[in-house]
């Protein structure tokens, strides 16, 4: 269109040159034969010029000193100076004319003439086209280029875009699962991905196969355990069932391969499992189908890949069952060993209260029977005796508590080692998962808590009460005794 514009200021013209790239528009001809200028004709393209551009617009009349114009302010200035020239203009005379436009370094890049534009992209072989791309890519993190041209249809993918707004991607990619999960040799240089050229609108398809081809290569780069590219071409190496090494021309022949390396290049890179096994799978599948040449590989690979990866997740699912079973019984044992302390520690109370009251039962009926006078029946002896025996029970309990306390600690070792050991095996997720956040240990600790409170209040009392039984029945040991003693 802008071409179209500045033409328009001739009647006749010749030797038409027009250039058109990223960064420059260029139109340059000849005329014998000029209209009257006039600022309108001359605003008519200026107005088309993005203002972030700069431009350049010159009038030569033969060997002549060239007539500039370079801002739209001086187009009055720039007629009036023209006129002078023309004034000793002789038919025949040629006028060199010439209009250029700088273009901004910016992520939006007007293009002024489409069709230019497109010829100078096509002439480009596949190598030049990554390395100029590349380049605006390192200035801007998008390109987006819009025509002047009417009805020219849309092109675009995650960052690259033609009169089309960038999509909206819900593509959360990890970048540092590139570098953990292959080694490119040229990452420093080419810091893309395959998102950056797989197209999500093909309406325009003069921009489809490069960009295309440009997909399938990134995708290679970040499948494959070893890559670079040096003089136009992919040097590879993949690490599978079969170690395979060898070189891919950068040119078009990529795009044939495209759908079948982005799908896999996408799959493996997914959220949806582990990165790590899905590409080294991959690469394993790829190593055996592979024949002679790597572009020729059947597209039925990626059917392959996948249903590979099933079976490894079916065998991986039986050893992860066995392995929750293993720590289901670990947390068997440690509830079946948290109810073994309990009863053992209620057992002593129990063994510690029958022996004395065993003892304190015997006392009255050996007396009772053997009583054949008005002889008391819990004397000096029998109280001492039964005293011994509540000061054993005393450090029973305190014996038991500290054993029970030991054997705590020793089981929440246990379950902390218990965790510790399938570090290895599982993510720590994955172990809380299984472990309920620790809420069974927790509730098993909790019981032995309980349980100990409760006993050792029981024991207490029972000891107590036994003490003051002792002090009742004893005419040995007395109240109006223990408080002269108290108060001697």
């Amino acid at each position: 269109m802008l071409r179209a514009k500045v033409l328009e200021i001739a009647s006749i013209v010749d030797n038409v040159e027009v250039k058109e790239n990223f960064s420059l528009f260029n139109i340059s001809f000849d005329s014998t034969e000029l209209i009257a200028l006039k600022k309108e004709s001359i605003l008519a393209f200026i107005e088309l010029i993005n203002p972030d551009d700069q431009f350049r617009f010159t009038i030569q009349v033969d060997n002549g000193e060239a007539t500039v114009l370079n801002n739209q302010e001086g187009a009055e200035e720039f007629i009036s100076q023209l006129n002078e020239e023309l004034k000793y203009y002789e038919s025949g005379e040629t006028v060199s004319i010439r209009l250029q436009v700088f273009k901004a370094k910016s992520e939006y890049v007007r293009i002024y003439s489409y069709s230019d534009f497109k010829t100078f992209f096509d002439d480009l072989d596949l190598f030049k086209k990554l390395e100029l791309l590349n380049d605006l890519f390192q200035s801007n993190s998008t390109i987006r280029l819009e025509t002047i041209d009417p009805n020219i249809k849309s092109f675009c993918t995650t960052n690259f875009s033609l009169n089309s707004e960038l999509p909206t991607s819900d593509v959360q990619l990890n970048e540092n699962l590139f570098s953990e999960n292959c080694h490119f040799g040229n990452s420093d240089k080419y810091s893309l991905n395959p998102y950056h050229f797989h197209p999500t609108n093909v309406d325009n398809k003069d921009f489809k196969n490069s960009f295309d081809s440009l997909c399938c290569l990134f995708s290679m780069i970040y499948i494959f355990d070893i890559s670079s590219i040096t003089d136009a071409s992919l040097y590879y190496k993949i690490n599978g069932f079969k170690a395979i090494k060898g070189e891919v021309e950068i040119n078009n022949d990529l795009q044939k391969s495209k759908d079948l390396f982005f799908e896999i290049f996408e799959w493996c890179y997914s959220s949806e499992g582990n990165v790590a096994d899905k590409i080294g799978i991959a690469r394993n599948i790829i190593s055996i189908h592979f024949k002679e040449k790597l572009l020729d590989l059947d597209k039925g690979v990626i059917t392959s890949v996948k249903s590979a990866f099933k079976t490894y997740l079916k065998e991986n699912v039986s050893k992860y069952i066995e392995l929750r079973g293993k720590i289901n019984d670990e947390l068997n044992w440690i509830s079946q060993k948290s109810g073994e302390i309990v009863d053992r520690y209620i057992s002593s109370y129990q063994k510690s209260i029958f022996t004395f009251l065993s003892f304190f039962i015997s006392v009255f009926v050996l007396r009772i029977i053997s009583k054949a006078n008005n002889s008391s029946i819990f004397n000096k002896d029998a109280t001492l005796l039964s005293l011994a025996f509540l000061g054993l029970s005393i450090i029973f309990l305190v014996f038991s508590s500290w054993n029970l306390r030991v054997e705590k600690k020793r089981l929440k070792r246990k379950y902390e080692n218990l965790k510790k050991r399938f570090k290895d095996l599982l993510v720590q997720k994955d172990i809380d998962n299984i472990l309920a956040n620790d809420t069974e240990f927790n509730y098993e600790i909790g019981y032995i808590e309980r349980r100990h409170g409760i006993y050792l209040w029981l024991w207490i009392l029972t000891i107590v009460i036994l003490f003051i039984t002792v002090v009742a029945v004893s005419d040995y040991l007395t109240l109006e005794l223990l408080k002269n003693k108290t108060s001697g």
